[in-house]
């Protein structure tokens, strides 16, 4: 053996030379010292089991000798352990070997962090060693030694002044550790032996020492370090990037092929850089191949291409390389099939949202597809909420089908989709929950069990709070009974944003104000859809259309916005400032919105009293046709846009704003209303303004507005003195009822000189009634289901009479809808005892006792067991005399045809309208009779009808599974088509049909703008508050008793109908409905919203078929057989409250 140190260097020690074997002096060449190498690697697992081997014995023979602890010996020999005086097995002490296995598992245990530092470190080691070995081959000259047939890189020199080959040898030794760790934690010590990384240890430490003895470096197999690549998906998932299984199996797939291949290609360099061993004529390579060449050898064969420009020409090379093809046959079959599965199924869409230029983004999750994603673009995208700059992301865990690809594509600068799910915080991170204005829940409508939907939901919620409290999310739910689950969460906060929209509540309230005025439900509906109707496209122009359909359709461009009123409204009256918006703005104000510090929170007020001064950033609800129409209201200028005519023409001008923080008191009511033509004279008057000083404008003012609100602004901008203030004296407007009637020429006195005795019983049965613990709604005590069961035939002697009928079709397991909330809008207190009209149910006793807990609070409900299907039925309860027939649904959707689930309720709508009723003899000591024209406003005073009543003239109103089914249910109307818009069908326009479709756009609308949500909410129900919902989550009805005849929760404005033939209102019958809006609105406090008429094409003699218009035009001339859609106070008459206008009378 050669040993070769510094003093037998030809060169400067400091220098290492590679020299190839050809060119060293023979005395170097000794053959022992590659064996020296390969012994050392060979011999190391020998040495390792000879030891465990001996360990185990050693072991053994001191149990033997020693014995067992903790053992007691019988006198006839036997033994039995002894416990201790706790009855505890008594632990044998550790030895110092048991102590250090211990220490040893706790640092190879992957719970522990500093074990995964170490295997962390260990990795990283391995990694510098590998790149040392890839720098030290990576030149073609390789010095090889001809030496048993192998080769090794022979590197002259001191090994220890050079730093590489020192950091090589430090690294070495923190393996020695390592290993010795993982030695003494290893439970099986055998098994230890033959570990893929132990082999690696063996191959690469020993070496390293030899080589300090030999004073020689040899790269040998220190490439075999990059097998700890293995270890890589193990660090990944550690740190957390790898969550998922198709994660961690495609990062171990590409870390074992690179590892193979990289490894074999180092074995490769090895052997054909050796002599041949089995062949004595050596084939010497001409020129050396690097480490790289044989990389690309390794692929190449792995490939199965075999293109020969790299070849083996060692037998020990060709050996190695027929075993690598079939080992790499064998991976490759087995592996790359998974890689390209795993990157076909690679999710598209699972990447994650990056916010570009701080654009604002919302997350919509829950029941994503074609037509729910649809037509939630097309409302919140819709042109007429303005400039729209939020992205929508849609995420689902299904991958979009073609037609949500084609959506995406068309939306694609504004909707982005992930495949995940609100149920895991990994997704909601990806989309940036955190960040985002809000997250929205849809609902699926079609769902067979809607508790399931629901339940699916408010787990989205949960879990989106769980992630970020304070992010707001709107949830869509099916039943109105799942609400109360909301309230247990405790980071959901109404006042924050977070809202629920729940169908089945809007759905049967509408359902019920349509009870009371026929067609508000398609008048809602329509103010909280988006729909654009432009006379300038012709696409959809509604002046193509003609007829009803295009005063129908001008309404249905109508939506409800909120704005900030500008200063120029500061100071008016309710009356002035709606009167202004309506004839100057044409935009209709309904409601204001007040900042209470009382509540801290904005106090809203719908149709509130005429004398209601406008203060200062007062918020007010309007119907309009766009967003642009409403910033009207926030830029108009009692100076600058008085001689405008073209509304597009009022704009923010450079006026100082106006205020009135110095008023004492607010500017009452005029004496004189304003006149309907208040916009046409001040555009006449002023345009003398052009060209004057601000003190000439106040002049011209003065001159012409004497009795306006004009001449006080007027006024208010003369005064020297900031401190006075304006007194304008109050004056009586109201008048009582009988005085108004006698102006108007009618002959009614709402106020008889003669007490009525059946008006005192009345009264008194009013003073008596009681009201649920809110005030809101009228209550009685809980009546078992029993007691409001009748038959047939006892229903057949009540003669109900203006009465509404509810035919439900359930069966006894049908998923409850919440009749309750169909009742409670019927309910509400601000209506007296005795205009309250009898429910009547009709339907399956069995689903309506399962109903009843909700509805057992309130009082004159019936419950018939029938169906609406049998006339017989419908006969004993007086259907020619109800005020509203509703037919409903509770049955699931049919499992082979969708279509299917409305079968009953169209069959029952026919039904209905195909009877002949036959006239009913009525006694008149069973309900009072009333000989005027005139009654009490709903009351049940209704004249016996003297002719046969068609099923046709039955007021009806039928709930909708599916939209297409619409169709079905006017079989006289010739223009039916399956692809018109459900809102284009003349069953919806006359509101007869409904369907939970139209509620769809209400989830944009609440993310827009909540406070106009909460109006429609206080439309619908009336009462509906925080406080009931918390009352109902309790789940024991609601908590009444109390005795007030008055409370101040009545006091709230009402849905009605008033008709042109009443006497109060005839006078108005031939006017325009902007001269009718602004009249009744100072003189009755009535706020005017849509008009409800007859359509013009049928002839005489048939049936009375009405539509809805939203919002009519100020100019649109009025009929005599119009109803007007109308919210009226609830004092009107103020001295009479129980009698007023008859809104229902049949």
């Amino acid at each position: 053996m050669a040993t070769m140190n510094s003093t037998n260097n030809t060169q400067p020690p400091a220098d290492r030379l590679k020299i190839p074997c050809t060119e060293l002096p023979d005395q170097m060449l000794d053959p022992w010292w590659m064996l020296k190498f390969l012994l050392s690697s060979a011999l190391a697992p020998f040495g390792i089991f000879i030891l465990v081997v001996a360990y185990g014995r050693w072991i053994s023979l001191r149990k033997k000798f020693t014995g067992p602890q903790n053992v007691a010996h019988e006198p006839d020999g036997s033994s039995h352990a002894v416990p201790d005086s706790l009855n505890r097995t008594v632990e044998r002490p550790r030895d110092l070997l048991g102590e250090l296995q211990i220490r040893a598992q706790n640092l190879t245990s992957t719970t522990n962090i500093w074990a995964q530092i170490l295997n962390l470190l260990v990795f990283f080691a391995s990694m510098i060693v590998y790149v040392i070995y890839l720098f030290e081959v990576s030149n073609r000259n390789t010095a090889c030694l001809c030496i048993l047939g192998l080769s090794g890189e022979l590197l002259l020199g001191s090994i220890f002044e050079d730093n590489v080959a020192m950091l090589e040898l430090g690294l070495h030794c923190f393996f020695i550790i390592h290993f010795l760790v993982r030695f003494t934690a290893s439970h099986q010590k055998l098994w230890f032996i033959l570990d893929p990384y132990t082999i690696v240890d063996y191959l690469t430490i020993p070496p390293a020492f030899v080589s300090i003895c030999l004073n020689l470096s040899w790269t040998g197999f220190r490439f075999v370090r990059i097998l700890h690549l293995f270890s890589v998906p193990d660090f990944l998932q550690y740190i957390g990037t790898l969550r998922n299984r198709t994660e961690m199996r495609f990062c171990q797939l590409i870390c074992t092929s690179l590892s193979v291949l990289l490894a074999a290609a180092g074995l490769f360099h090895l052997l054909e850089n050796s002599t041949d061993l089995f062949n004595e004529a050596d084939v010497i390579r001409e020129k050396a191949l690097s480490y790289w060449e044989y990389v690309y050898f390794c692929i190449v064969t792995a490939g199965t291409v075999g293109y020969g420009d790299i070849k083996c020409i060692t037998s020990q090379g060709r050996i190695f390389n027929a075993i690598f093809i079939i080992f790499t046959l064998a991976v490759v079959a087995s592996i790359l099939p998974d890689i390209f599965r795993i990157i076909a199924n690679r999710k598209k869409y699972g990447g994650h949202y990056s916010e570009h230029g701080g654009k604002k983004h919302i997350v919509v999750c829950g029941n994503i597809n074609f037509i729910s994603a649809g037509g939630f673009l097309k409302e919140f995208l819709h042109k007429d909420r303005g400039s729209c700059d939020i992205k929508v992301i849609f995420m689902d865990l299904r991958e979009p089908d073609i037609e949500m690809e084609g959506l995406l594509k068309r939306h694609f600068t504004d909707v982005e989709y992930l495949q995940g799910s609100a149920m895991h915080s990994h997704d909601l991170k990806r989309a940036k929950a955190e960040g985002c204005e809000a997250c929205i829940i849809a609902a699926n409508k079609y769902c067979i069990d809607p508790d399931a939907e629901d339940a699916a939901n408010i787990m989205r919620v949960i879990s989106i709070k769980n992630y970020h409290s304070s992010t707001r999310v709107i949830v869509e739910l099916m039943q109105y009974h799942n609400k109360a689950y909301l309230l247990n969460i405790p980071s959901w906060n109404w006042k924050s944003g977070d809202e629920v929209v729940c169908l089945a509540e809007l759905k049967l309230g509408l359902i019920a104000q349509s009870c009371i005025a026929p067609g508000f439900s398609t008048l809602m509906a329509n103010l909280f859809t988006s729909r654009s109707f432009s006379t300038n496209d012709k696409t959809t122009s509604i002046d193509s259309y003609g007829g009803w359909k295009s005063e129908y359709l001008r309404g249905t461009g109508m939506e409800m916005y909120s704005e900030i009123l500008s200063q120029a409204f500061v100071g008016l009256t309710f009356a002035e400032a709606a009167e202004i918006c309506l004839l100057k703005l044409d935009i209709l104000l309904i409601a204001v919105s007040f900042w209470d510090p009382g509540v801290d929170d904005y106090a809203m007020d719908i149709n509130p009293k005429p004398s209601l001064a406008i203060e200062p950033r007062t918020q007010g609800f309007f119907i309009a046709d766009s967003a642009g129409d409403v910033q009207r209201a926030a830029s108009y200028c009692g100076l600058c846009h008085v001689n405008i005519h073209r509304i597009e023409m009022i704009k923010k001008c450079g006026c100082r704003p106006f205020t009135n923080n110095n008023r004492k008191m607010p500017i009452q009511v005029m004496s004189k209303p304003s006149s309907p033509k208040f916009s046409e004279k001040a555009g006449r008057r002023m345009s003398v303004m052009q060209g004057k000083t601000k003190e000439e404008k106040v002049e011209i003012f003065i001159q012409n507005y004497p009795s306006t609100p004009t001449m006080k602004r007027a006024y208010e901008l003369l005064e020297p003195h900031p401190g006075t203030y304006l007194v304008v004296p109050l004056q009586n407007k109201y008048k009582s009822l009988s005085e108004s009637s006698n102006d108007s020429g009618g002959d009614v006195s709402l106020h008889p000189s003669e007490p009525d005795p059946e008006l005192a019983a009345l009264n008194e049965q009013i003073e008596n009634c009681k009201f649920d613990s809110t005030g809101m709604f009228h209550w009685c005590a809980p009546r078992p289901f029993e007691s409001a069961l009748i038959d047939r035939y006892a229903a057949a002697k009540k003669q109900f009479y203006g009465h509404v009928v509810v035919g439900i079709f359930a069966d006894a397991n049908s998923p409850l809808i919440g009749l309750n909330s169909l009742v409670m809008p019927l309910r509400s207190s601000n209506f007296g005892y005795a205009e309250l009209k009898q429910i009547v149910f009709l339907g399956n006793i069995d689903y309506l006792s399962r109903e009843w807990k909700n509805l057992y609070n309130f009082p004159k409900i019936t419950i018939i067991k029938g169906t609406a299907l049998s006339r017989a039925d419908l006969r004993a309860l007086s259907i020619h005399s109800c005020s509203m027939c509703v037919i409903l649904t509770a049955k699931v959707p049919h499992t082979n045809d969708s279509n299917l689930t409305d079968k009953e309720v169209i069959m029952a709508s026919l039904n209905i309208k195909a009877m002949d009723c036959e006239p009913r003899v009525t006694s008149v000591a069973s309900r009072p009779v009333s000989t005027g024209p005139v009654s009490g406003r709903g009351s049940q005073v209704f004249q016996v009808p003297k002719k046969h009543r068609s099923g046709t003239r039955i007021p009806m109103i039928t709930d909708l599974f599916n939209d297409p089914n619409v169709q079905f249910l006017d079989p006289d109307d010739d223009d039916d088509d399956p692809d018109t818009g459900f809102f284009a069908t003349e069953p919806f326009a006359c509101g007869t049909a409904f369907t939970a479709s139209v509620l769809d756009s209400l989830m944009s609308m609440v993310y827009f703008n909540p406070s106009a949500f909460r109006v429609i909410r206080a439309l619908i129900f009336g009462g509906a508050s925080s406080e009931l919902e918390e009352i109902l989550a309790e789940g024991a009805g609601l908590i009444g008793g109390a005795q007030l005849s008055d409370p101040d929760n009545r006091n709230r404005s009402y849905i009605t109908q008033i008709r042109l033939t009443d006497a109060l209102f005839v006078e108005y019958a031939n006017q325009t409905f902007g001269e009718l809006f602004v009249r009744v609105l100072y003189k009755y406090g009535i706020l005017c919203l849509g008009i409800f008429r007859l359509f013009a094409e049928h002839p005489a003699g048939s049936p009375s078929k009405r539509y809805v218009i939203t919002k009519p035009a100020p100019n649109n001339r009025l009929r005599e057989s119009d109803y007007i859609f109308a919210l009226m106070q609830s004092d009107f008459g103020a001295a009479t409250k129980e009698v007023a206008i008859n809104n229902n009378s049949t």
